[in-house]
């Protein structure tokens, strides 16, 4: 019985050592962005963007290869910079902004490559499909601020990433514009403060 109860001990205290709490990291809306890039006529790239749009990350400790990211991007606030394009495309024969408000991913697996680098799996819902897309996610750097008494962490990452308008069923027979489209994200999130 006293070697059981030595086992028990043993294993919650290694149990406790590794398993770190998990930190909630929030998006900072107003250093980051979210980009897309689609061939026109098979000439030149036009470009644009969400001006609305959400990250939260969850990670065990710090560690970024366990994190769990979740996305969500409002469709009516894309912009090309021409707003008879970004009402087009907002309209029914294309994204169906009405029906379908948001675009989003939610991984659902995580794995370094290299030395800063992770490929992110998981689920992309778009015009109401769900496919799954791989993304690639680069963690340029971690940096602590000071606010209010407490240090907060700030992380930064590129992340990039393709997916073909005819798997999700927008305009599939629009032949003007290129099926692939690329997108590209530069994000900063921060480690949301403990409450006290």
């Amino acid at each position: 019985m006293k070697n059981l109860l030595v086992l028990l001990f043993s294993t919650f205290i290694l149990f406790s050592f590794n398993n770190p709490e998990k930190s909630v990291w929030q998006l900072d809306g107003g250093h980051s962005s979210l980009r897309f890039s689609v061939k026109h006529m098979g000439v030149a790239n036009f470009n644009g963007n969400f001006e609305k749009f959400k990250v939260t990350v969850n990670t065990k400790g710090d560690d970024f290869s366990t994190m769990e990211v979740e996305m969500s991007a409002d469709v009516e606030s894309l912009n090309t910079g021409n707003s008879m394009r970004d009402k087009h495309l907002c309209a029914e024969d294309f994204f169906d902004a009405k029906k379908y408000p948001k675009i989003s991913f939610k991984s659902t697996s995580v794995k370094k490559k290299g030395k800063n680098g992770y490929i992110v799996k998981g689920d992309f819902t778009m015009h109401g499909v769900t496919k799954q897309v791989e993304l690639t996610a680069v963690h340029n750097a971690t940096v602590v601020l000071k606010e209010e008494g407490q240090e907060i962490p700030l992380a930064g990452f590129k992340v990039s990433g393709v997916v073909k308008r005819s798997d999700f069923g927008v305009a599939p027979s629009f032949q003007s514009v290129a099926d692939e489209v690329y997108l590209d994200a530069d994000i900063e999130i921060f480690k949301a403060p403990i409450e006290k």
